[in-house]
């Protein structure tokens, strides 16, 4: 051992260079040294070097204190350690369906020893089993609503075995969503059940989130602005169909457009960039011309010849395979609308005219086209504002005193993959059908002086909920967005009234334009409300 303790000393020594950050180590396995050299005098013991190697390595780990565990202290250990010790009370975090795998959970490169090999599921579910069962009191937290859709979650698989084999029933205890929630400290009432919290820092951060004002942003300010605009003197306008249903579409660009003269397009460019794949508007682009082509009885390869020309097809045989597969999803949806569309053809002229009192009157001309009695529209988009188009223009007819109904074939996402759909409006009473058109008309006549609070994507996913009596204002809340489920589609002129929250539809007060009697305390309801309600059991 001397010996080995020597030559070891000597090699140190004859280290250079060492980094002052590590000159630490030096230091330690010279003490390691002293401490073997003194224990060790006068031993005549020999030992290899692979001997010596793990002496000195396992002499130079510190030794660690001893656990108190079991004496009312706080202690995190993982699943499998301290089994042995019985505890008053165990919280189990993190028990997921991921953290105990299913019985397929093997090392992927393990060899297939059969019945023989351990199985991971059944040894952590038997670590979590005796874990608990050492406790007189179990307290499991885990996820209780989803962070994207709020939804609930339900419990994992885990648990729910967990809590079969200790044949006990559950009392759930929901918390607040953060540290810092009011509900953390508020005293409870006789019928609950939850404590206030002791947490300090949660409690300053509650205390000053109640103390701070929420400071209205540029955004809400111009909103608030741009509702409030003064209103010109009574004035006779004249709109067609196609016009009503375009400022429906999207409110913010007109009144950009009529009060602020911005129009939002892309200016002409040209790139040298050629698409390997067929997304966005560039898959539009090319289900749309099948679908025309289709529809004008046109042979289908000239459209393919013309598209490859324009280079808007990926080249070769890659846009050979993406023309094809865009021309299976439009021969399906003509499929599926040919019956209707090749119907007998038949033209009416509306020409009907609303007085909107001080706003003046708005007249609505133009020329509507029956395909066996029915507005019939075909589009290769998935928005639900296609409908909206011939749902006016069945409108139109039924109040002219001819009962009209709306039908549209469209795409709709389906696990994967494109699907046709069909939606079909009922006629109204021309009653109703006048009443209708002119809330239309109302919008139409202040939308161009004043911002119409009122996104259609977002406003028919409210009517369809409000009509189904599914609305949840919870589900109204987070970034507008392509993932958001209410409100998909902002554009380009949303964001430059409203911040990334979709709740802030619902903090404007009514104005004096907007609708009354609706029961809705804030204008996008009761403007989508009085706009859509014919479509929110079609939708």
């Amino acid at each position: 051992m001397v010996g080995w303790v020597r030559r070891t000393r000597t090699l140190l020594d004859e280290l250079v260079g060492l980094p002052r950050d590590d000159d630490w180590q030096r230091l330690h396995i010279l003490a390691v040294l002293a401490r073997f050299e003194t224990d060790h005098a006068g031993s005549t013991t020999l030992l290899s070097r692979h001997e010596f190697a793990a002496l000195l390595t396992s002499g130079a780990r510190d030794t660690r204190a001893r656990v108190a565990a079991g004496n009312g202290s706080l202690l995190v250990a993982p699943l499998g350690e301290l089994s042995h010790v019985g505890l008053r009370l165990v919280a189990l975090l993190g028990v997921t369906d991921d953290v105990v795998p299913g019985s397929s959970a093997a090392v992927p490169d393990a060899v297939d020893v059969g019945d023989c090999a351990p199985d991971p599921r059944e040894r952590r579910l038997s670590q979590l089993l005796d874990r608990a069962r050492t406790a007189e009191k179990v307290v499991i937290v885990r996820q209780w609503f989803s962070e994207r859709t709020n939804d609930e979650v339900p419990p994992p698989s885990a648990i729910t075995w967990l809590l079969d084999q200790l044949g006990t029933a559950p009392s759930p205890v929901p918390h607040p969503p953060t540290a810092t929630s009011e509900a953390n400290f508020r005293v409870p009432e006789p019928q609950e059940t939850a404590h206030p919290g002791f947490d300090v820092a949660a409690l300053r951060g509650a205390l000053a989130r109640r103390s701070a004002v929420r400071s209205a942003s540029d955004r809400t300010h111009r909103r608030r602005q741009a509702r409030r605009r003064p209103l010109p003197g009574p004035s006779s306008q004249q709109v067609s169909v196609a016009q009503l249903a375009g400022f429906l579409r999207d409110p913010a660009a007109a009144f950009l457009r009529s009060c602020v003269g911005i129009t939002q397009y892309d200016d002409p460019a040209v790139t040298d960039t050629m698409p390997l794949l067929l997304r966005g508007l560039e898959g539009w682009a090319v289900k749309s011309a099948l679908l025309e082509a289709l529809k004008r009885d046109l042979p289908v390869d000239d459209v393919e010849r013309r598209l490859r020309e324009s280079e808007t097809l990926p080249p070769q045989l890659i846009g050979k395979a993406a023309f094809d597969a865009a021309r299976g999803d439009v021969e399906m949806l003509w499929g599926a609308a040919r019956g209707h569309w090749q119907r007998d053809v038949t033209d009416h002229t509306v020409d009907l005219t609303f007085d909107l009192g001080p706003l003046g009157a708005v007249r609505l001309v133009d020329g509507v086209r029956c395909r066996g009695g029915q507005v019939v529209a075909l589009t290769p988009s998935k928005g639900d504002d296609k409908l909206i188009e011939p749902w006016i223009g069945a409108l139109a007819l039924t109040a002219a005193g001819l009962p009209t109904e709306a039908l549209l074939h469209r795409f709709v996402w389906s696990y994967g993959a494109d699907i046709t759909d069909q939606r079909l409006v009922p006629a109204l009473t021309q009653e109703a059908a006048l009443t209708q058109l002119g809330h239309l008309a109302r919008a139409w006549a202040v939308g161009y002086h004043r911002l119409l609070p009122v996104p259609v994507d977002a406003a028919l996913r409210f009517v369809a909920d409000a009509t189904r009596g599914r609305l949840d204002q919870a589900q109204w809340r987070g970034v507008p967005g392509f993932r958001h489920q209410k409100w998909k589609e902002p554009g380009r002129a949303w964001p430059l009234f409203y911040d990334q929250e979709v709740r802030d539809l619902f903090d404007d007060e009514l104005v004096d334009t907007d609708p009354d009697g609706t029961g809705q305390p804030h204008p996008f309801g009761a403007w989508a409300v009085t706009l859509y309600t014919p479509l929110g059991g079609v939708l």
